[in-house]
């Protein structure tokens, strides 16, 4: 296995597996200057494929320490820790799996995140752990852990579309 999973540092950086749709508009494109860009008018858009496994972490599966991170399109499968753990503000984790960690599944602090379209089973701890405000749960299903969710502290928490099986 991996020593250590993944580890965004910085603010804006984006992990993005191919389980997640891409679509790049035409304007967002560049081209050398002898390309003909008018035939660039509409968007190029890719279709989601199968969703890379982040697997067999020493620690945690993936680390967000920053700010605006997006995290989408991939499972994470097996970790000593945490399956996901954030410790910035405005983070975004979507189109994600994540399974048999031996903690939470994914485990938040700092404020302002969106969690959608977002599977978590098989966790050693609380499937889905809350330390922050101004936090949107979409479209979630929690299947297995202590706690589904657990809300340790936290303002304006949104649960929306959620599936809890324990």
């Amino acid at each position: 296995g991996q020593d250590a999973g993944v580890t965004l540092d910085d603010e804006g950086q984006k992990l993005i597996g191919s389980g997640e749709a891409l679509t790049i508009e035409a304007a967002q494109i560049v081209a050398p200057e002898w390309f003909d860009t008018s035939a660039l008018s509409a968007a190029l858009s890719l279709p989601a494929g199968n969703a890379p496994v982040i697997t067999n972490t020493t620690g945690d599966g993936i680390r967000i320490d920053g700010a605006a991170a997006e995290v989408k399109g991939l499972t994470v499968d097996g970790t000593d820790d945490d399956g996901i753990i954030a410790f910035a503000d405005n983070v975004t984790i979507e189109n994600v799996t994540v399974k048999n960690t031996a903690e939470e599944g994914i485990e938040m602090y700092a404020n302002n995140h969106t969690i959608e379209s977002v599977i978590v089973e098989n966790t050693g701890d609380d499937g889905i752990i809350l330390y922050s405000d101004n936090t949107t749960l979409n479209n979630v299903t929690v299947d297995g852990g202590d706690d589904g969710i657990f809300i340790g502290s936290g303002d304006n928490i949104s649960l929306q579309n959620m599936n809890i099986i324990n």
